[in-house]
């Protein structure tokens, strides 16, 4: 999977507002790229060390994934995965602050 699409894709799920900034989803640290876009919007949740601990086990269980999408070897059900883990914590903290 192409790696430009893959973070474009991260970038619109974690944070609408910044869709643009999603150069820094291609490096080789996404784990930490994910952690400190998630975190930032956890900021802004009601309960953020709630929010960030949610954050931490999420990455921690796409940990493989994540590692695949680095070395470019991620397979479509594999990315799937990884983007309704997303999707899901989206739902559950961004989306309320964006209405």
């Amino acid at each position: 999977m192409d790696r430009d699409l893959i973070a474009r894709a991260m970038q619109n799920v974690i944070n609408m507002s910044k869709v643009q900034m999603f150069e820094h989803f291609k490096g080789d640290q996404l784990d930490k790229a994910l952690q400190k876009e998630m975190y930032e919007v956890a900021e802004s949740t009601d309960n953020p060390e709630k929010c960030k601990k949610d954050i931490d086990a999420l990455l921690a269980k796409n940990k493989k994934i994540i590692t695949a999408i680095e070395k470019d070897q991620v397979t479509l059900p594999m990315y799937n995965t990884l983007m309704e883990d997303l999707r899901t914590w989206r739902r559950t903290y961004a989306m309320k602050q964006e209405k």
